[in-house]
């Protein structure tokens, strides 16, 4: 065996080797349409796993997660209208929020609400279009009124809620039929959970609240962080509920959370790192981004945080999750990333790779395995199965051979986290 060979199997033994040890993979791509494109990507959203939207200010793109060669623009927005946030989404119609502003308010600029209905349209679908219709909804009404949370649905029921004197909007089919204002509070994040609405609001005397509601009028406090208040309410960057009692306020400092009913309230510190934006995963993970590439994977039943190093240098802004094993994250760059989260098939036992190689890893067209002479005799063939996230069968087949060196076509594979059970044992590839 050549030298140059012995070098590269041995490079690429410890780099799967590493990946295999964690949970998760990460890829940077730039996307064959980035040098046209010269906007930041604001904010990341999707349908599935396959489509994906692309948010910068007010124009709306498309784009296939697993073809990256075409970047569809569904909607150009004017010059005065900008995307707050993603209001509901449902397996066909995404809501998105914004504002308008008011042009001749200078040199105060006044906000109005405005809304965005992508909904598929399968009348006409190809690569170039994706198939999607546009609908806006410019809201009558005052203005003063910038958004920090919606969760309007495609049908035109919900509320959405201002940040000045956390003024609330209800809704019945596209039309208003409730202006309430809290002149105690100003909101500064939201979410929906289990059905309810919650608000994390500054008041008067400059304490954090969390309030809940279900009908936009009546508002109850269910915590009170008061222990641990930002200096500045400006860093307030996220807000969950989970389980109902499990709050989670993500600052560009710390994440400050109470799990129960309790109210006792305790913080992870990120210091001197800077969070940009934050997405909870399930119940007891969350994800953070921030200042030149910072990426970290946080367990909220033991506090402990986790740093994923990556080759990224510029600010990532936005994280979204596609589901519990996919997610994208964007910033001030052409590049996008994308990890992928392993969960595992039935809780196999994952090999550490001591004994098998894969290579490449990340794969495009085909893997190549070197085994063991155990595995691969004169009197039985090699067999392997491949599986997807969810324990579903992908492919599965015998070799032709008994070399210790096999090679297996994964070109049909949607790119992805992959098992690969060979006989009795399981190893993890991805493929781009």
């Amino acid at each position: 065996m050549k030298k140059s060979t012995v070098i590269l199997l041995v490079f690429f033994f410890v780099i799967i080797s590493n990946i295999l040890k964690s949970e998760i993979i990460l890829n940077v791509i730039q996307p064959k349409w980035a040098n046209d494109y010269s906007e930041t990507f604001y904010l990341i959203s999707s349908f599935d796993q396959e489509h994906l939207l692309l948010l910068n200010f007010g124009d709306i793109n498309h784009f296939y997660s697993n073809d990256l060669a075409t970047l569809s623009l569904i909607n150009f927005t004017d010059w005065d209208t900008g995307l707050n946030g993603e209001s509901s989404k449902n397996g066909d119609e995404i809501v998105l929020f914004g504002f308008n502003i008011n042009t001749f308010s200078f040199p105060i600029q006044d906000y109005q609400r405005v809304y965005y209905i992508i909904s598929k349209d399968t009348s006409n679908i190809s690569m170039e279009n994706p198939g999607y219709a546009v609908h806006d909804y410019d809201a009558k009404g005052s203005f003063d009124a910038n958004l920090i949370y919606s969760n309007v649905s495609s049908t035109g029921y919900g509320i959405s809620v201002a940040k000045y004197h956390m003024i609330t909007f209800s809704y019945k089919n596209w039309k208003e039929i409730q202006e309430y204002s809290n002149v105690d509070y100003d909101a500064l994040c939201g979410y929906n959970h289990a059905g309810k609405d919650y608000i994390l609001a500054v008041n008067k005397e400059n304490e954090l609240d969390i309030l809940s509601t279900y009908d936009g009028i009546t508002w109850d406090v269910v915590g009170s962080p008061r222990n641990f208040l930002p200096s500045d309410t400006n860093q307030v960057i996220k807000f969950f509920v989970s389980n109902s009692n499990d709050y989670y306020i993500v600052t560009e400092k710390s994440i400050i959370y109470s799990k129960g009913s309790d109210n006792n309230w305790n913080a992870i510190n990120f210091e001197p790192n800077t969070i940009k934006n934050a997405a909870l995963r399930n119940s007891n993970e969350l994800y953070v981004c921030g200042n030149n590439g910072l990426i970290a994977q946080v367990n909220l039943s033991n506090n402990q945080y986790q740093l994923i190093t990556n080759p990224i240098k510029f600010d990532l802004l936005s994280i979204h999750f596609t589901n519990e094993s996919e997610c994208w994250l964007g910033g001030k760059s052409k590049e996008l990333l994308k990890l992928s989260i392993g969960t595992g098939v039935e809780n196999p036992s994952i090999e550490s790779n001591k004994t098998n190689i894969i290579i490449p890893n990340p794969a495009q067209d085909y893997i190549m395995l070197i085994l063991e002479k155990e595995q691969v005799n004169e009197n039985e063939t090699f067999s392997y199965t491949i599986y997807d996230i969810n324990a579903k069968i992908i492919k599965s087949g015998l070799t032709k051979d008994n070399n210790l060196t096999q090679i297996i076509d994964v070109s049909d594979l949607r790119a992805g986290v992959y098992l690969i059970q060979i006989n009795s044992k399981t190893y993890k590839f991805a493929k781009e």
